[in-house]
């Protein structure tokens, strides 16, 4: 059942190698960071010296290593509950066997592909936070031999598949032939103020201690500074940075019948000036706490079905879940998905009535 007043919301082998093996790329000057360096020189050596007895090697390799500060402040009733502060930094590796028109990562049809749901030709690990060519050379090289293992085993399974099963339909490659890209932006971080911001929390929270019918509450700012490093083989080379912030008011309580009720409400932005003022937390918050009211004074109506009116976040939610993930690439490849587009070119994607509909695409 529902209320009347509804809503939709939104063994370990170290390798010593000399520091003169971090060499930038030859094609392209990679940004000057040590991290970027280190990755670069461990990446050419991975390239040149990975291969296995009948001489498979990888055709492509790229490390890309996100390096998260985050802070989190918390309150509830005029106190804070809890004050946060992390950094982290973590490795994605992806490693290719094979081409670019076939590789290990190709969806295996015949029998059951364990690795689908998981890492096919990719490893990840923890970086040392201090930039450390040796430490960081030893991450790289671990997670690259884990990742070369397993994309050779993936790939040998791949070309028995494809010579066992009938001929695909699809004749796209597995991958896409990139031209190399090199650009660094500014080191991202964040410049909050955590005693003022604890402060304005807990005087935004004091306005739930009027409603003894709310019975849980929450006013929160969380925010990450985000610097990528990202290297490939193919010669790109990108430090790219990034903030997000969002302040978060929740209200809930629970109906004569025992249902319970909640609702919120967040801010977001990229930088500190689009962050709320203390008036804007403050209607905000009163206004999740009045609609958490309502829907307790609301009457209980029966399942319905029929028509529904979406508003803001929600109707773009709503559009992302029914039509984003259909034109998604890698689902119009595998053949467990609805594939609903793949029959469509480019500039036709679109159906009605089961055909596809020309529409006109601005450029």
């Amino acid at each position: 059942m529902m209320r009347t007043v509804m809503l939709l919301a939104v063994g370990i082998l170290v390798t010593v190698r000399a520091v003169g093996l971090l060499a930038e790329d030859s094609r392209t000057s990679a940004p000057a960071d040590p991290l970027v360096q280190a990755m670069a020189g461990e990446l050419e050596y991975s390239m040149g010296q990975l291969t296995t007895e009948d001489g498979t090697k990888p055709y492509f390799l790229s490390y890309s290593v996100a390096d998260i500060t985050s802070v989190t402040l918390r309150a509830s009733l005029g106190a804070v509950y809890g004050d946060s502060e992390t950094r982290g930094r973590l490795l994605d590796v992806d490693l290719r066997v094979g081409d670019y028109s076939l590789d290990n990562t190709h969806q295996i049809r015949g029998g059951n592909d364990f690795a689908r749901m998981g890492r096919v030709g990719g490893s990840t690990a923890a970086v040392p936070l201090d930039n450390d060519p040796v430490a960081i050379q030893h991450v790289l090289w671990q997670s690259t031999d884990r990742a070369f293992k397993s994309a050779v085993e993936r790939y040998q399974r791949v070309t028995t598949d494809v010579k066992t099963t009938v001929a695909e339909e699809s004749k796209a490659h597995d991958f896409s032939r990139e031209e190399p890209s090199i650009h660094a932006d500014p080191d991202a971080s964040l410049g909050l103020d955590r005693t003022d911001w604890a402060n304005r929390l807990r005087q935004v929270s004091r306005l739930a201690l009027k409603y003894p019918l709310i019975y849980d509450s929450t006013v929160a700012i969380a925010g990450s500074a985000e610097n990528r490093y990202f290297v490939s083989s193919e010669g790109s080379r990108l430090k790219t940075g990034t903030k997000r912030l969002r302040v978060y008011v929740s209200a809930s309580t629970k109906a004569d019948d025992g249902m319970d009720l909640s609702h919120s409400f967040i801010f977001n932005c990229a930088s500190e000036s689009g962050l709320p003022s203390d008036q804007q937390m403050q209607e905000a918050f009163r206004r999740v706490i009045e609609m958490v009211l309502a829907l307790r004074a609301a009457p209980v109506v029966e399942p319905y079905t029929g028509p529904a009116i979406l508003l803001n976040r929600a109707s773009g939610v709503f559009f992302h879940e029914i039509f984003g993930h259909c034109i998604e690439g890698h689902r119009q490849k595998n053949v467990e998905e609805g594939q609903t587009f793949t029959p469509c070119a480019p500039e036709t994607r679109f159906v009605a009535n089961g055909e596809c509909q020309e529409i006109a695409i601005p450029h």
